[in-house]
């Protein structure tokens, strides 16, 4: 199996929503979502990325 890790700033515009996105959510303490999430067995990459598409799909949702 092929792992490649791209960053945001390879991929996406300089202007684009999920960079806003990405430094917003670096802000934020997650330390409970971590405690919540890690006791069921999520590491912290897996909860922060899931925090960042919920915050993506909130946009699409128009809210």
């Amino acid at each position: 199996m092929l792992k490649q890790t791209v960053s945001i700033e390879e991929c996406l515009p300089p202007d684009h929503l999920a960079r806003f996105v990405v430094q917003t959510i670096a802000q934020l303490d997650l330390s409970s979502i971590y405690s919540a999430y890690g006791a069921k067995g999520w590491n912290t990459n897996c909860t922060r990325n899931f925090v960042r598409n919920a915050c993506i799909r909130l946009r699409d949702w128009n809210l």
